[in-house]
């Protein structure tokens, strides 16, 4: 039940509403003082226990502190959402090597990343005996062709990254000599059906930015171990 509090009159809620609260209580203090409450007949009124003040219209503090929670509360949705829709990582081989290397649609590496599900057993369980007798090199060869065309634009980058990535293409070579390089692998093939001639030297800028940003990193530490170990 409802304290026994003065309800305003619902003919002047504005009159009731203005009512100065007195200056021996700091603005902090009023805006702590409202609270909401409900009249038998069914109405929600306010009620500042402070200025002994009651009106019909909601309070700002009330309504902006409504707001805010609110605020917070589709952040917190939209957070979850964000980690749900956590991109995948698919795994590619390169046909050259035989060697795996993964990619979510941003991000390429030759480790295998930590919630990477692999498919290898189950496949293995489901090939027939006599494509598993045959050498390795020609099974994943024909695996890597077997392969379904890109679902989006973003995927296919990812693969062209990898492609780079897979034949060691250093970060200071030109566009001319990367063709010369890579135009004879099959992936360079479906990449250049599915991406644009920009897309592609777009995805070359960033892999060789982001190569050379790595190799720099991994000279520093060699220095730093050279260092450690010989004093030098």
């Amino acid at each position: 039940p409802n304290p026994a509090l003065p309800l305003p009159t619902p003919v002047a809620p504005a009159a009731t509403g203005g009512a100065q609260p007195p200056t021996a209580y700091s603005k902090d203090q009023v805006d702590k003082g409202w609270n909401e409450f409900t009249s038998p007949d069914g109405i929600k009124y306010y009620y500042n226990a402070i200025t002994k003040v009651s009106t019909y219209a909601k309070p700002k503090i009330l309504a902006e502190k409504e707001a805010a929670d609110a605020a917070a509360a589709s952040k917190r949705n939209n957070s979850t959402t964000a980690t749900a829709q956590k991109r995948k990582w698919k795994a590619y081989e390169d046909g050259t090597t035989g060697k795996k290397y993964y990619s979510d649609g941003v991000t390429t590496t030759w480790e295998k990343p930590p919630d990477f599900m692999d498919n290898e057993d189950i496949i293995n369980a489901t090939t027939a005996p006599k494509k598993q007798k045959e050498p390795p090199k020609k099974r994943k060869r024909v695996e890597f062709r077997d392969q379904p065309i890109f679902k989006n634009r973003s995927e296919a980058i990812a693969a062209f990254k990898g492609l780079l990535l897979a034949k060691a293409v250093p970060p200071n070579i030109k566009w001319n000599e990367v063709v010369k390089l890579c135009s004879s692998d099959s992936r360079w093939q479906s990449c250049e059906k599915f991406l644009k001639l920009g897309d592609r030297k777009q995805a070359m800028a960033e892999y060789q930015t982001k190569r050379a940003n790595e190799l720099k990193n991994l000279e520093r530490q060699e220095r730093i171990r050279a260092k450690e170990a010989y004093g030098v």
